[in-house]
C-alpha cells in the first residue's frame, strides 16, 4: 500500500465516523432510515404551518366583529374629543393669535391716528391763540420780600405741540397764578 491508499482510508474512516454519529445522533439504523425520518419531519412541519394558519384564520374571524365595534368606539370618541376641544379651546391658537394680531394693528392704527390728529389740533389752536411762537412765559415770585422773575421758552410747536398748548392753556386760564 502506498501512501496514497493510506491517505484515502484515512479520509473514508473520517467521513465514516461522522456518518455514524449523524446515524446515531438521530437514533437511526442506516441512511434510509435517516432520509425517512427527514421526510417525516417535513410532514410535520408542514401540518402545523397549516394548523397555523387555520388557526389564525379562525381567531380572525372569531375576532372581526370585536375589533370592528371598538373601532367604530375609537372614532367616536375622537369625535367627542375633537368637539370637546372646539368648544372649550375655542378656535385654532394660531387662527386666534392671527385674529389677536390683527385686532391689535387696528388699535396701533387707531391711536396713530389720534395722536396725529392731536398733534395737528393742538398746533393749529396754539398759532392761532398764542401765534407762531417762540413761545415764552415769564414767571414773577416774591421772596423774602424781593420780587424775582424767571422765562420758560417753550420748545418748537413741531416736536411737541400738544404740551405747549396744554401749557399755555394752564397759564392763560391762571392756573400757574399763586403757586
Amino acid at each position: 500500500m502506498g501512501l496514497w491508499s493510506i491517505a484515502m482510508m484515512g479520509m473514508w474512516m473520517n467521513v465514516r465516523g461522522k456518518y455514524n454519529s449523524v446515524l446515531a445522533e438521530f437514533k437511526v439504523p442506516n441512511a434510509n432510515a435517516l432520509m425517512d425520518h427527514y421526510r417525516n419531519l417535513q410532514a410535520d412541519l408542514a401540518d402545523a404551518q397549516s394548523e397555523k394558519d387555520r388557526s389564525v384564520k379562525l381567531n380572525e374571524r372569531k375576532h372581526a366583529g370585536r375589533q370592528q365595534e371598538l373601532e367604530r368606539e375609537n372614532r367616536l370618541l375622537q369625535k367627542e374629543r375633537d368637539e370637546l376641544r372646539v368648544k372649550y379651546e375655542g378656535p385654532d391658537k394660531e387662527e386666534e393669535e392671527s385674529r389677536l394680531q390683527l385686532r391689535e394693528e387696528a388699535f396701533q392704527n387707531q391711536v396713530e391716528l389720534l395722536q396725529e390728529a392731536t398733534r395737528k389740533e393742538s398746533k393749529r389752536n396754539v398759532l392761532e391763540r398764542f401765534g407762531p411762537g417762540p413761545h415764552e412765559v415769564q414767571f414773577s415770585f416774591t421772596m423774602q420780600g424781593v420780587e424775582r422773575n424767571f422765562v420758560v421758552e417753550m420748545a418748537p410747536l413741531e416736536y411737541v405741540p400738544h404740551a405747549v398748548h396744554v401749557f399755555l392753556e394752564q397759564v392763560e386760564h391762571g392756573l400757574w397764578n399763586g403757586c
